[in-house]
C-alpha cells in the first residue's frame, strides 16, 4: 500500500487488530462514566492505561534497535 509496499488486506487486519483494545476500553468507559467507582470503568482505565505504557515502551524499544546515524534531523 503506497508507500509501505504493503498489501491492503494485510494492512486492514493490522489496523483493525490494533485499534478494537481500545475501542472497547473507551466504549467501557463511555457506558460507566457515571459511576467512576464502577469496577467496569476502573478496570478499563487500567486497560488503557496499560495499553498506552506497552504502546510506549515497544516503540521505545524499536526506536533503540532502529537507530539511525541522522541524529541532527
Amino acid at each position: 500500500m503506497g508507500a509501505i509496499d504493503m498489501a491492503y488486506p494485510k494492512y486492514l487486519l493490522g489496523a483493525v487488530l490494533g485499534m478494537t483494545p481500545q475501542m472497547i476500553a473507551f466504549t467501557v468507559i463511555g457506558t460507566s462514566i457515571t459511576d467512576i467507582r464502577s469496577p467496569a470503568f476502573i478496570i478499563s482505565v487500567c486497560a488503557e492505561a496499560l495499553i498506552v505504557l506497552c504502546s510506549a515502551a515497544a516503540f521505545a524499544l524499536y526506536k533503540r534497535k532502529h537507530k539511525d546515524n541522522h541524529s541532527g534531523r
